[in-house]
């Protein structure tokens, strides 16, 4: 079975405290503090606004939010996963990591996904569960797509994990660039990542997965975009889905036409692994 150990982890909002979860016999608990409620979901879309409008005023304080993210990103831990892999936050731009095909070094800077978050280690945990079926020569046959790519860990993962093709998508431009310097930092060759609306852009092929670790409403309102985009054998990992509204966002898959594989919930987010 594949787990994934947290050495330690603070990511949840103030409802979720309680919370406890059980992931392959490995017991974790979440702590909370005011600096963690910057990598919550929610959190960051303010954030996210606070940086573009003070940007647009030309505003003073500058790289106030990416500083911020820094200062975050010196207390993260290494994350192991059970598939080989290990994610390295990186605290600053400066740092130059040593070579390990097994370890994917993250810089958050201003982008979601350093891989603490419950929705992004379902992903991962699904991603490499469902990668590890498939043979090295197998392998190097998928092709993937990541659709709101964030900081690029999925993309990055996956090329780790030996998938032959990655396509990236993000909506805002300071995000892609940011996938784009995570990719190069990773030595990375086969993703390529454009910045764009999902709902807008032109996608020229069907991919064996596709990856959507998003919200409930941006799931909802992508599902008629993404799951034509999956092979008839192929699967949509999702994930990012609040508990409360899991049965909602599970009605709208099943009119999609999709099925529910495996599914599960961590810490209050759920991820699902669907076929069509």
């Amino acid at each position: 079975m594949f787990q994934i150990r947290v050495v330690r982890h603070m990511d949840e909002p103030a409802e979720y405290e309680e919370a406890r979860s059980v992931l392959d016999d490995y017991e974790s608990t979440y702590d909370i503090d005011r600096g963690d409620l910057l990598h919550c979901t929610d959190a960051f879309k303010h954030l996210e606004r606070f940086e573009e409008s003070v940007g647009a005023a030309g505003d003073p304080f500058g790289d106030i939010g990416g500083n911020m993210w820094r200062c975050h990103a010196e207390s993260m831990d290494v994350i192991e996963l059970e598939a080989g892999l290990y994610i390295q936050p990186l605290a600053s731009g400066s740092m130059e990591p040593p070579s390990s095909p097994s370890v994917i070094y993250i810089d958050p800077f201003s982008a979601f996904g350093d891989g603490r978050h419950p929705s992004t280690s379902l992903c991962l945990r699904f991603l490499a569960g469902h990668m590890e079926a498939f043979g090295a020569g197998e392998r190097g046959r998928l092709s993937v797509l990541d659709a709101g790519a964030g900081t690029g860990i999925l993309s990055i993962a996956a090329e780790k994990l030996g998938a032959g093709l990655i396509d990236a998508v993000e909506l805002h431009g300071a995000a892609a660039e940011n996938a784009r310097r995570n990719i190069r930092l990773n030595d990375c060759e086969r993703i390529g990542v454009r910045q764009g609306d999902l709902l807008a852009v032109k996608f020229g092929r069907q991919y064996d997965i596709v990856l959507a670790n998003l919200i409930s409403d941006v799931i909802i309102a992508c599902l008629g975009v993404l799951v034509p985009l999956v092979r008839p054998a192929g699967v949509m990992i999702a994930s990012g889905i609040g508990r409360a509204r899991a049965a909602e966002v599970e009605g709208r898959i099943f009119a999609s036409g999709l099925k529910i594989k495996d599914s599960a919930l961590l810490d209050g987010w759920m991820g699902y692994l669907l076929t069509r």
